[in-house]
């Protein structure tokens, strides 16, 4: 098979203009960064092995190796690429569809041949070696989930990394951040006298007789107004929206957080336990390496997962770190997404459909299962913190 002429004709089947390999690509180095970076990686040696062997492959088939360069560059060294996400997309289905049950360890060696781009832009910053490192164990963690779950090394989507390969990215200690406009449908207050706040939702918001989200039987819609004295609005209670609006003066309460600033969107690698300490330290340190390194000034912490969820609260003992991490965040704000996040995170994505026969060994495992069989329905929440004083 000629791999580079078919992947012209992929492209161009699929609205693309075709991608030329270019010249000067430091191709031996980029087949062998996993070695030359494997302390920085992290990877173990079966892992660098498999590697080496998917690259000694490449090396040996002129025509698939300009595929796979043409297709590094423009993903992962264009940075003013704007559709460099739509394209992974197309590269990842063509990989897939070509090179079969080597396409995980292909997918991975994508990554890893562009890493020596990543240290010289972190160095240019002036980024420290260890949020270098600890941004690039997401190689490892996903290597290492897609061996735990099929056997092999490699990578099942990879998408993810993309913000990674283009500085969007960043883990700060235990989490990682993503600086982006706020974008949840609700405007956060604060009491002027206590610093408690309050959120209320969006105009146009569908709710349930429960104070959920519900787009196909809605009993109300929420209505946001301000007025030159007050807000009127839909607050969030218990995890809930509240039905009747209610009015908040401008003297007693003030704008935190509306539909403008940037906030630190946060992201939870799974390699480890959530401590509370270790968490809010990453937070203090997160607002000020995006303030002092790439001049962000966020106006505070939004997340969206299953780890926020009232029900699951109400599953876990007081002592547990998910509890203790979900008090990070003033605010749990409903989102309208369902469990499945939540079986799949606790159980595994094999158990979506049959949940109830889903193995029960851990103390979190037994709690989720028997809620579900008391008729308990979990959800993904939003949430929202202020910057750490």
């Amino acid at each position: 098979m000629d791999y580079f002429e078919h992947w012209q004709m992929f492209l161009k089947e699929n609205g693309m203009q075709p991608l030329q390999e270019p010249p000067g690509m430091p191709v031996e180095r980029m087949l062998g960064e996993h070695r030359e970076f494997s302390e920085l990686l992290g990877f173990p040696e079966e892992l660098l092995g498999e590697l080496d062997t998917a690259a000694g492959e490449l090396l040996q088939d002129s025509r698939a190796l300009s595929t796979f360069l043409s297709a590094a560059h423009a993903i992962l060294w264009e940075q003013s690429r704007g559709d460099y996400s739509t394209l992974y997309g197309l590269w990842h289905r063509f990989v897939r569809q070509t090179w079969g049950e080597k396409a995980p360890i292909l997918l991975l060696l994508f990554f890893t041949s562009s890493v020596h781009r990543v240290c010289d832009w972190y160095r240019q910053q002036g980024i420290s070696r260890e949020i270098l490192r600890d941004t690039l164990r997401d190689l490892w963690i996903w290597a290492d989930h897609h061996r735990r779950h099929t056997g092999a090394w490699g990578l099942l989507e990879g998408g993810w990394l993309l913000n990674h390969y283009h500085f969007r990215l960043f883990r700060v200690g235990r989490l990682q951040y993503i600086a982006q406009p706020y974008g949840l449908d609700y405007i956060i207050l604060r009491n002027r006298r206590t610093g408690g706040l309050c959120a209320l939702a969006h105009t146009g918001m569908l709710l349930s007789a429960a104070g959920e989200i519900e787009e196909r039987f809605p009993v109300t819609t929420a209505v946001l107004r301000e007025t030159q004295d007050c807000w009127s609005g839909h607050p969030v209670q218990g995890g809930r929206v509240a039905l009747a609006p209610q009015e908040y003066s401008k003297r007693e309460w003030e704008t935190v957080q509306d539909s403008g600033g940037v906030v630190l969107d946060m992201h939870i690698p799974e390699d480890g336990p959530l401590r509370q300490e270790e968490c809010r330290e990453s937070m203090r340190r997160a607002q000020d390496f995006f303030a002092q390194c790439l001049g962000i000034q966020a106006s505070g912490f939004t997340v969206t997962t299953w780890l926020m969820d009232e029900a699951l609260r109400r599953v876990l003992g007081a002592s547990s770190n998910i509890r203790r991490f979900q008090d990070l965040y003033a605010m749990r704000l409903p989102t309208g997404l369902g469990q499945e996040q939540t079986i799949q995170r606790v159980f595994g994505d094999e158990w979506q459909r049959d949940v109830l026969h889903a193995p029960h060994t851990t103390s979190l495992q037994q709690g989720v299962l028997q809620a579900l069989l008391d008729g308990e329905h979990f959800h993904e929440y939003a949430a929202f913190a202020p910057l750490i004083e």
